[in-house]
């Protein structure tokens, strides 16, 4: 097993983004999480680096890719076959009892939320953040899973899910797009509302409106967890708050009290490196390639 337990914690990234990646692993390794951690690489020269640097690395280029093209891969754009990737390899590890986080390379772990958060929760399936409301159409799912972080408990649902996840980047559906909709459609999902313990509301789908619209309908709202439910997580906004793309370091002042991850949304990777630097968690020198 990785790191002495069955918690496998996986990251992609390519070589644009190296010195994020190098500044991800110094941060991994400063909270104990740098030996479960896995690292797939999107081009050859990361792969390559990653390797001579010891660090548990693997190619997350799609085979069926011949990648002289990356722009006419097989699987459309290199994010949509990569992340098909990851959800294959992520797939193979729960069917193989390992309990599986996916972190994205720019969400600085300021503790181990992995032992500290994320597994803290034994009934749950699978354990994310709350991306806030989100339109999905037709769908009546209000919430919206944001899969920069999901921490999946191996069993057979989730197992089922990733497989269907899979299957939906496969469509050309964007990966959070396809996680989202495979939560809407689950059977009995159930989520823990606002990341509370004791709190799950058993609703099929937790949008407020339709929990407003059983109530006027004469419904009730049922509470409990019953054995082959689907169990989801949200984690407190407190704790793993969202910086959106206008979030400027005043943004991060105003919440970084209490929280347990930097995580900067959208922007260019020097945006990302800037924004790193404002709020403290930027490790590396300049000219750090040159030493």
């Amino acid at each position: 097993a990785v790191g002495g337990d069955n918690t496998v914690i996986i990251s992609i990234s390519n070589s644009e983004n190296l010195d994020i990646t190098v500044n991800w692993m110094i941060h991994m390794a400063l909270v104990g999480a740098l030996s479960r951690s896995v690292l797939l690489c999107m081009d050859q020269p990361l792969l390559t680096l990653m390797k001579e640097v010891g660090m548990r690395a693997f190619d997350a280029r799609d085979p069926r890719n011949d990648h002289s093209d990356p722009q006419h891969d097989k699987l459309g754009t290199p994010i949509k076959a990569s992340s098909a990737e990851v959800l294959r390899v992520q797939q193979g590890l729960l069917n193989n009892n390992f309990d599986v986080i996916v972190t994205d390379i720019d969400c600085v772990w300021l503790t181990n939320v992995a032992d500290e958060w994320l597994k803290s929760t034994p009934r749950a399936h699978w354990t994310a953040r709350n991306g806030g409301q989100h339109d999905q159409g037709e769908l009546e799912w209000g919430g919206h899973i944001y899969s920069g972080l999901v921490y999946g408990r191996t069993s057979g649902k989730t197992i089922r899910g990733t497989g269907d996840v899979y299957k939906q980047v496969l469509a050309f559906k964007p990966p959070q797009e396809a996680f989202n909709w495979v939560l809407a459609y689950a059977k009995g999902a159930f989520i823990a509302a606002n990341g509370t313990r004791g709190d799950e509301l058993k609703i099929g789908s937790v949008s407020q409106r339709k929990m407003e619209k059983d109530k006027e309908k004469g419904g009730k709202v049922q509470k409990g967890i019953g054995p082959d439910d689907l169990v989801v997580r949200l984690l407190p906004s407190k704790q793993f708050p969202l910086l959106g793309t206008m979030e400027t370091e005043e943004g991060w002042e105003r919440v970084k009290e209490g929280s347990v991850i930097f995580h900067k949304m959208g922007g260019t990777p020097a945006e990302k490196v800037q924004a790193m630097k404002k709020a403290g968690v930027w490790l590396l020198k300049d000219g750090w390639k040159d030493e």
